[in-house]
């Protein structure tokens, strides 16, 4: 019900991070960014680094999303993934890619 609240009710595709989150301190920001990893993200090893990835088809989500990583200290980028479900659809990728587990895990466990 909180989370319905925060988001007015609204659905997937017209949500969007609330700006108390993206102007609250780095301890709630970091809190939200888990709980988005937990519902959305997935962590894949990649050579000698970690990539953190939470996708979305919704593209102003997508880049709030990134902007949210930024704030946390990290590099992070939006990609597109057309036809991703093979029908035309289009979702976006919001993308952190970090070095060492102990630089992420401190957000997501």
């Amino acid at each position: 019900k909180e989370l319905q609240k925060l988001f007015n009710g609204e659905q997937k595709i017209h949500r969007s991070i609330p700006s108390s989150i993206m102007h609250s301190p780095i301890e709630v920001r970091a809190a939200f960014f888990a709980g988005m990893m937990d519902a959305d993200g997935y962590v894949r090893k990649s050579g000698n680094h970690f990539e953190l990835s939470i996708g979305t088809t919704n593209k102003k989500l997508a880049l709030m999303t990134t902007q949210l990583f930024g704030s946390l200290g990290f590099y992070s980028k939006t990609r597109t993934n057309a036809n991703f479900n093979g029908k035309g659809g289009i979702r976006y990728i919001s993308e952190v890619n970090v070095l060492s587990k102990p630089d992420f895990m401190v957000y997501i466990e």
